[in-house]
């Protein structure tokens, strides 16, 4: 799934480690919070900050 420009993890792909799922679930906990917010500036620094930590094979 692609949001804010960036490939987003979705239930479907292979996430395999517990890292990996730790921050898939903290990833959308935190884009939750400030969806509920509509804290659109703080959404798009959290999904940066996701994608900048994210390691791809």
């Amino acid at each position: 799934m692609k949001r804010f420009g960036i490939e987003i993890p979705s239930w479907s792909g292979s996430i395999n480690t517990y890292d990996e799922w730790k921050d898939f679930d903290n990833f959308y906990q935190k884009l939750e919070v400030y969806l509920g917010r509509g804290r659109w500036k703080d959404i798009e620094e959290i999904v940066e900050e996701y994608a900048a930590n994210v390691t791809r094979e």
